[in-house]
């Protein structure tokens, strides 16, 4: 949601050769770590999953998206915002996956494929006190 106002700041170089190249720091090997970034954006991670993907604002702007050669595929988008993630805060033996033993914060219904989503509030585990 950032980027329509991004290039008035970083000016149109940084923002083609730095900010928001997706796809190049992917092909480099490089992982991204994506949030909701609350507030500045909606505590539902789907706003920022379809940002990743489209590369549009939440108003569909602009057609085709911003650098479009730079969109995630879905399941780079989910795992920016998964395993990834978890990664970046040096948590990935704890969370980032729906695996046994690790914490579970985002259900991903079996209409991944389609595109819909549903997102769970994270609940108090009386057992592991988490």
């Amino acid at each position: 949601s950032d980027r329509p106002w991004a290039i008035d700041r970083l000016g149109e170089k940084r923002i083609k050769e730095g900010a928001y190249m997706w796809q190049d720091l992917l092909k480099s090997g490089i992982p991204i770590v994506n949030g909701t970034d609350v507030p500045v954006e909606p505590l539902n991670p789907i706003a920022s999953l379809y940002a990743s993907v489209s590369r549009k604002t939440l108003k569909g702007t602009p057609e085709g998206g911003y650098e479009p050669e730079q969109k995630m595929t879905r399941e780079q988008a989910l795992r920016s915002y998964t395993l990834d993630a978890a990664y970046g805060a040096f948590e990935e033996d704890i969370k980032g996956s729906i695996t046994v033993g690790r914490r579970g914060y985002q259900r991903i219904d079996n209409g991944w494929k389609t595109g819909r989503f549903h997102y769970l509030q994270p609940k108090f585990n009386e057992s592991t006190g988490r």
